[in-house]
């Protein structure tokens, strides 16, 4: 089998493949390892043209970001708590009708009179609710000069 295939490369002219291959992949790698340097010198070019104090206060800084984001991260899960714990802990429940103030009654109660209703009174019966001004004149003056202003604003 490898005779033959020695034959059909001999014979299409490619018993140079494998050299030609190999020094091909030669170049490519020099070509990329020249890249690469040249690449690592201008950022270490650049690197080094920044003050060492910037690049010391972002290095600090990312590291705090994540120092800080794991620890939110490990924070936020909920605790593991036994049953045992839950089930005392349920006996300091606070109802919430302690801290809400209930409802308005649905109906409203009727109202308990002092006294019984009446059609018509006498005047025995309005004395003890109503006196008769001492200056009914003056009284009088000011109701009258209050609804006048009322009137007059209004139109």
């Amino acid at each position: 089998m490898i005779g033959k295939l020695k034959a059909i490369l001999a014979e299409k002219k490619l018993t140079q493949l494998p050299a030609k291959l190999a020094q091909t992949m030669k170049g490519f790698a020099q070509t990329r390892k020249a890249v690469v340097q040249s690449a690592h010198s201008s950022a270490a070019g650049h690197l080094s043209r920044l003050p060492k104090k910037a690049v010391f206060c972002a290095g600090t800084g990312a590291l705090l970001l994540i120092t800080l984001a794991v620890i939110f991260a490990t924070s936020s899960r909920p605790p593991t708590t036994s049953v045992a714990a839950t089930v005392a802990n349920a006996a300091f429940v606070i109802p919430p009708e302690d801290f809400f103030i209930p409802g308005e009654p649905d109906f409203v109660p009727h109202f308990i009179l002092d006294r019984e209703p009446r059609q018509f009174w006498s005047v025995e019966d309005i004395r003890p609710y109503w006196r008769i001004p001492s200056n009914p004149e003056f009284w009088q003056g000011v109701l009258r000069s209050t609804v006048d202003e009322i009137m007059e604003r209004v139109q």
